[in-house]
């Protein structure tokens, strides 16, 4: 099952062997196959199911943004026009986005400069300071977070994506149950990194930094 988003279901199709599901909340995604299938897959199998989410997210992400940038140009300029700006727009963000996102992660962990990694908290907070928040500036908005967490989703801590990637890559030569220890402690380890970011977000609120600049 490929899913684009998450939530409840919107529409499914079939295209060829694999059922798509479009789902409510367009941020996020990813490739399922049962346990049996996964378990005999090729070792390039598994890594294209487990990279599939991050995909989805990032490229759904990327198209949120240029919906927005193309509803936010309606009675501009002809249609050729917006569709060519709305995509420059779209690959322009996803260039900030990606290697931002890496960067500003980094900070927040390490606690050097680029602490700058805003959470739900610190996002909601720059929404409120905006002039006006319209439809293009939600799709644009969504999109960011979409390509955001996708980039997330790839760092090499279990239970994340690119975490159950390094563990496909190194599992033959793991002891049985070891897998599961690093994942309990990754999910405790993404707990805490997401209370850092929280925290973060509540003294920025507090002290004013970062807030509407």
């Amino acid at each position: 099952e490929l899913m684009l988003g998450f939530g409840p279901i919107l529409k499914q199709w079939r295209w060829r062997n694999v059922l798509v599901t479009l789902r409510v909340a367009p941020v996020g995604g990813g490739l399922e196959i049962n346990d049996d299938d996964f378990r005999q897959a090729t070792l390039v199998r598994k890594w294209i199911t487990l990279l599939a989410g991050p995909a989805a997210s990032m490229s759904g992400g990327w198209l949120l943004c240029a919906i927005g940038k193309f509803v936010a140009t309606a009675g501009k300029a002809d249609l050729l026009t917006r569709v060519i700006d709305s995509t420059a727009y779209a690959s322009s963000l996803a260039k900030l986005i990606i290697p931002g996102s890496a960067e500003a992660f980094g900070g927040a962990v390490l606690g050097g400069t680029a602490a700058e990694f805003v959470g739900p908290i610190g996002l909601a907070g720059w929404i409120s300071t905006l002039e006006s928040v319209n439809l293009p500036v939600w799709l644009v908005v969504t999109g960011i977070v979409s390509v955001g967490a996708g980039v997330l989703n790839l760092l090499p801590v279990p239970p994340l994506d690119g975490g159950r990637v390094l563990i496909v890559r190194v599992q033959s030569r793991m002891r049985t149950g070891l897998v599961e220890r690093l994942e309990r402690y990754g999910t405790w380890i993404l707990v805490l990194l997401g209370a850092v970011v929280a925290l973060g977000d509540l003294i920025r609120i507090a002290f004013g930094m970062g807030g509407g600049e």
